[in-house]
């Protein structure tokens, strides 16, 4: 009996080359667009987000400096 946690004897479960998976460099290859269905992960996208949290935070200090008003 094998004991829990240690590496599977079993070729197919330890190195990937099974049924459910592939060798280790399979799948879509680099700046493949098909591999993006959403537009999430490109880098146009992340260099957006980028932006925009860096101008969130320049308005968050700016209204941090903002005086309160008594009214």
């Amino acid at each position: 009996m094998q004991e829990v946690g240690s590496a599977s004897l079993n070729p197919l479960c330890s190195g990937g080359f099974g049924m459910h998976g592939g060798t280790p460099a399979s799948g879509a290859p680099k700046a493949n667009q098909n591999a993006c269905t959403h537009d999430f992960f490109t880098k146009d996208a992340i260099a957006k987000r980028r932006q925009v949290q860096a101008l969130l935070g320049e308005a968050r200090k700016l209204l941090e400096e903002l005086p309160l008003s008594n009214a």
